[in-house]
């Protein structure tokens, strides 16, 4: 796997990138990083940012955990990314059909609590997890999904450095549900 990686690597920096990227992008860059956006997304392999917004080399400061988690090195990266890069817009990315999201959904369907850091995703998620006993199982996925997301915007909207740059009108945070199935990004919080 890692040579293949490698692989990837010689192709990419001799111009030859099966996969539309572009070294000469990546060389203009790479003295004055300008990106446009912080994504805070899942580290999901069918979700990677620049892939899915067609965005061109440093355009997307990608932060990815599972789930798409706020801990205290996210929280760090948000605050460094809006104080030191200027970035004027957070994208929080949420998808359907996350391992993270079902993996909660489904501990706290059963009341279970995990110990040690699954234990933490899923008290971080639980929360958003509808308890309506009428839902199917897929309606309380996406419930999760779109619920998470709504509170991961709030939780980066209330980092004061976040507050500030939105309240002076340089910074906007928006929520976004991405479909796997179909490649469709949906809008599903408008940045403020």
């Amino acid at each position: 796997m890692l040579a293949r990686l490698f692989e990837g690597n010689r192709r990419f920096f001799s111009g030859a990138a099966r996969h539309g990227h572009d070294v000469t992008d990546a060389r203009r860059r790479a003295e004055k990083p300008t990106p446009s956006t912080l994504m805070i997304g899942c580290i999901d392999s069918r979700v990677p940012p620049e892939a899915i917004f067609d965005q061109p080399f440093g355009e997307i400061l990608s932060m990815r955990t599972a789930g798409h988690l706020l801990d205290r090195a996210a929280l760090a990266s948000v605050e460094l990314a809006v104080s030191r890069m200027r970035v004027p817009l957070i994208v929080v990315l949420g998808h359907e059909n996350c391992a993270a999201v079902e993996y909660a959904v489904d501990a706290t369907h059963r009341g279970e609590h995990p110990d040690g850091v699954l234990g933490y995703l899923v008290r971080q998620i639980a929360p958003s997890v509808p308890m309506d006993e009428a839902l199917s199982g897929t309606q309380t996925y996406e419930g999760a999904v779109r619920g998470h997301v709504a509170s991961v915007v709030a939780g980066v909207r209330a980092v004061p450095t976040v507050a500030e740059a939105v309240a002076d009108g340089r910074l906007g945070v928006a929520g976004v549900r991405y479909g796997v199935t179909y490649g469709r990004a949906e809008l599903l919080i408008e940045p403020a």
